[in-house]
């Protein structure tokens, strides 16, 4: 019986929901961005490490 590292098994759904949440956030991250007066790039990697750091700190709850 091998243990499976919690993270690793819902790998396929994590990455298809991060998908989703990363296209729907590119506006609001260049919006926020073009508003304040930041280069637009700023406000996409803002996005990006958002994403990034939220996908690996947040626990799956419904999985």
């Amino acid at each position: 019986m091998s243990k499976q590292i919690p993270a690793m098994s819902n790998i396929k759904g994590d990455l298809s929901s991060g998908l989703v949440v990363f296209l729907i956030a590119v506006p609001l991250c260049l919006g926020i961005a073009l508003a304040s007066g930041a280069p637009l790039f700023s406000g996409l990697i803002a996005g990006i490490v958002g994403g990034i750091v939220v996908g690996f700190s947040a626990a799956p709850i419904l999985a």
